[in-house]
């Protein structure tokens, strides 16, 4: 069975969705099922460019104008219409409510049944879909635990992007799109009381997301400066995992990562980090300890 790395580039990410590809060494044109009208072998793709169409219900235009950015984009739509169960991976994910995976645009893909999720540029638009998946799959061989995967060739994407308001003044930027929910939904559903403390409510006015916004990155390492715009003017608080150095390393991933990406937030009115403990992490809790874990607890 080949590999997802035995594929030419532009195919990989029609491959990495599922599709079961028709092509050998050499040829032009790669063929499959089409994934939205379901005819055999009618879904075809131009190795070269990674443009593709459907011959049958016209997906991607006549002459193959479709290319792996609207792939995902009408994957996405089309599962997003065909989602309406998410108990299982809100009790995986460590989520109080199914609604919150709904408002961050997790789906089913129609073609596998993988869960999904869509990363944005600042403009809002659907740049990357991201799949959770085991590691241990039909085109990696590593053993091992669900991790969150991007389309292979397109750029990364910030999650929670579609529920960003400028208006509101403040906005934490997590690692990875759980802890956003996690946080997110908690925010949602507490209120500041009179005496500074805080209190459950149900009126999303009076909760202390009407005036934070939560967004995710995918990593640590993630290029921030694709989104520094969004945040003009907002005061962002940075939120990532509390890691332990690794190897010969003495420096925590989570916390270099915070201070390298407070500095590319010049246009913000301030930016703090969380620091964990003493050396940016705390040695008493698990590496990769993060705000899931923290409100879980």
């Amino acid at each position: 069975m080949k590999r997802l790395k035995d594929y030419p580039q532009e195919l990989r990410p029609y491959v990495f969705h599922g599709l079961d590809l028709q092509w050998r060494e050499g040829e032009k044109q790669a063929s499959a099922d089409c994934p939205w009208c379901g005819r055999e072998g009618k879904f075809s793709i131009e190795v070269k460019t990674g443009c593709w169409n459907c011959f049958v219900c016209g997906e991607g235009g006549k002459k193959g104008g479709g290319n792996a950015q609207s792939f995902v984009q009408l994957l996405w739509k089309k599962s997003d219409a065909a989602t309406s169960k998410y108990k299982l991976l809100t009790k995986d994910r460590g989520l109080v409510f199914s609604e919150t995976l709904m408002h961050w645009g997790a789906v089913k893909s129609t073609i596998d049944r993988c869960w999904m999720l869509p990363g944005y540029s600042a403009q809002g638009k659907l740049v990357q879909l991201y799949r959770y998946i085991s590691i241990k799959g039909r085109y990696i061989s590593i053993k091992g635990w669900k991790v969150l995967l991007p389309t292979p060739t397109l750029h990364h994407g910030m999650f929670g992007i579609p529920l960003f308001d400028k208006s509101k003044p403040q906005t934490f930027i997590c690692e990875g799109p759980w802890d956003a929910m996690a946080l997110w939904e908690v925010l949602g559903n507490a209120k500041e009381t009179e005496g500074g403390g805080l209190a459950l409510t149900s009126n999303k006015t009076k909760s202390l997301l009407s005036k934070i916004n939560v967004v995710g990155v995918p990593g640590c390492n993630s290029p921030l400066d694709r989104w520094s715009g969004l945040f003009q003017g907002q005061n962002v608080r940075l939120l990532f995992d509390s890691d332990h150095p690794q190897g010969k390393k003495k420096t925590s991933a989570g916390y270099t990562g915070m201070k390298r990406a407070a500095s590319i937030l010049s246009k913000v009115s301030s930016v703090g980090y969380l620091k964990w403990g003493e050396l940016g992490y705390d040695p008493e809790l698990p590496s990769g300890f993060d705000v899931r874990d923290f409100l879980n607890a």
